[in-house]
This record gives structure tokens, C-alpha cells and sequence, in this order.
């Protein structure tokens, strides 16, 4: 003769707002994740199931934006590109386009283009 262990089950949702006993496991039928719960916190903590999302997204040098929930941004800052992001040799007149005499400056550096074609 098995034995069988059975769970409390029932939705995400369901769990969210449910406090379990000290060690109680719960299962949730339409997320497929078990959570483990203290007896203090709604929904328990998650112990299997998760997605492996990225808890933190920190916008580093240069960059902008940044999430610690949900989908994250990251942006070029205004002024985020300067010499020390650029490669040596990094921009050349192909990649600056056609143009007829301009100057650009990056930090303390300035190339002079006079005409480019």
C-alpha cells in the first residue's frame, strides 16, 4: 500500500492573500509554483516554479533608467557618452554620415571634419 501527501492547492491569487501555517506548503494550480509559508506573511515565500526573473536592473555609467519590479528601461543618459565609453578609433567620418564641415566634440578632444563625403 503507497501513501500519498497531498498539498493545499488553489490559485496565485489565492495564495496571495492567504496566510499558512509555520511550514505550510502551497501549491498553486495555474502558476505551477510552490510557495512555504511562516505564519505571518501573505502568500509565503516562493521556494519553486519562479521564472528566474531579474530582481534588480541598476542603469550603471552613462545609462539611465532602471527597475526593481516588472519590466526595466535602460536608456543613454544625456551626456552618457563620453571618451571613456568610446573605444580609441571608435568614431570615424563613415559613421558620423555625409556632411559638408562640421566639428565635434567629445570631452576635451575635437575633430575637425571640414567636408566629408
Amino acid at each position: 500500500m503507497s501513501i500519498a501527501v497531498q498539498i493545499r492547492r488553489g490559485t496565485d491569487s489565492q495564495n496571495s492573500s492567504f496566510t499558512g501555517a509555520a511550514g505550510e506548503l502551497i501549491y498553486t494550480t495555474d502558476q505551477k509554483k510552490v510557495y512555504v509559508h511562516d505564519g505571518s506573511t501573505a502568500g509565503g515565500t516562493l521556494v519553486s516554479g519562479g521564472s528566474g526573473d531579474i530582481t534588480s536592473v541598476v542603469a550603471g555609467t552613462g545609462l539611465s533608467g532602471g527597475a526593481t519590479t516588472g519590466d526595466a528601461t535602460l536608456n543613454i543618459a544625456n551626456g552618457g557618452v563620453d571618451t571613456l565609453q568610446l573605444a580609441n578609433n571608435a568614431v570615424t567620418a563613415a559613421k558620423l554620415g555625409a556632411d559638408t564641415g562640421y566639428t565635434v566634440s567629445l570631452g576635451n578632444v575635437f575633430l575637425d571634419f571640414g567636408s566629408i563625403v
